[in-house]
């Protein structure tokens, strides 16, 4: 997983060499993290690189991508999932 010049984040697979795109629209998303299972994707996205950054989740086993905010207040970055 990396993150774009334009603040997107990508999925890269190594045994294919294929290449998503995870994440849209005029925000900029980086700090991503998966789910120690693998299915879900946390990260901050804010309107500008000054923020307010907020916390957003992603089902990566839905086939729409669509993202679901967290946090709504404050400024919330280096979000991480844990197995509990």
């Amino acid at each position: 997983m990396f993150q774009t010049v334009t603040g997107h984040i990508h999925e890269f697979d190594l045994e294919s060499g294929s290449e998503e795109q995870l994440t849209f629209g005029a925000d900029i998303q980086h700090d991503a993290r998966y789910s120690p299972d693998g299915s879900l994707l946390v990260f901050s996205r804010a309107p500008a690189s000054e923020g307010p950054w907020q916390i957003w989740l992603l089902d990566l086993n839905s086939d729409d991508l669509d993202t679901i905010p967290i946090t709504h207040d404050g400024s919330n970055r280096l979000p991480d999932l844990c197995a509990d």
